[in-house]
């Protein structure tokens, strides 16, 4: 294995220990880490969330639109993939 390919590994093997750990973690201490992490007065978090929601929602408008353009492309303009031998299907 070369020292790339084993960088990569352990990146994702830590990401997805990470994730794990924060996925168990958050199931049973989700309320104690809302009520630490949400303020209600601070000017702070308040600009914080706004921006997470606008985020969240401009990714899902901007994956729509993929998914739109993919079912425009693929459907109703009936675009095929060439074959292997470079013959259309």
């Amino acid at each position: 294995m070369t020292k790339l390919k084993k960088d990569r590994y352990l990146l994702l093997l830590f990401l997805a220990a990470f994730w794990v750990v924060g996925l168990i973690l958050g199931r049973f201490f989700d309320l104690d880490i809302a009520r630490r992490v949400y303020l209600e007065n601070n000017k702070g978090a308040v600009a914080w969330s706004v921006v997470g929601i606008y985020m969240f929602y401009g990714s899902f408008v901007f994956l729509l639109g993929v998914m739109f353009c993919l079912i425009y492309y693929r459907i109703l303009l009936k675009v095929r993939e060439p074959a292997a031998n470079g013959t259309q299907r």
